[in-house]
């Protein structure tokens, strides 16, 4: 039975498959990740779960920072500009 994640979301305890569901990897990912020690589970026997406060606190140590572009180009023009002061040769020119 599949259930709605604003169901998930007031669960303490969640199985594999409805970690899963919850987080939108696949089972067998979660798998590896929780035998790998990457990703904070318990298991009772031989069944897997999840505790849902610690799969979001997980989850929130992902964050990738967006690219500012702009710096990334004033730190690109700096480069090629001290590349030149220095006489080094650029592009496809320098073999």
């Amino acid at each position: 039975m599949i259930e709605s994640n604003d169901v998930l979301s007031t669960r303490t305890w969640l199985s594999i498959e409805q970690a899963a569901e919850y987080t939108t990897f696949a089972v067998v990912t979660l798998r590896k990740l929780a035998y790998r020690g990457a990703i904070p589970f318990y298991k009772k026997g031989r069944r897997v779960v999840f505790k849902r406060e610690e799969i979001d606190s997980w989850m929130g140590t992902s964050r990738v920072e967006p690219v500012d572009a702009d710096k990334v180009k004033r730190e690109v023009d700096q480069l090629i500009s001290r590349e030149r002061k220095q006489g080094r040769p650029r592009g496809l020119e320098a073999t």
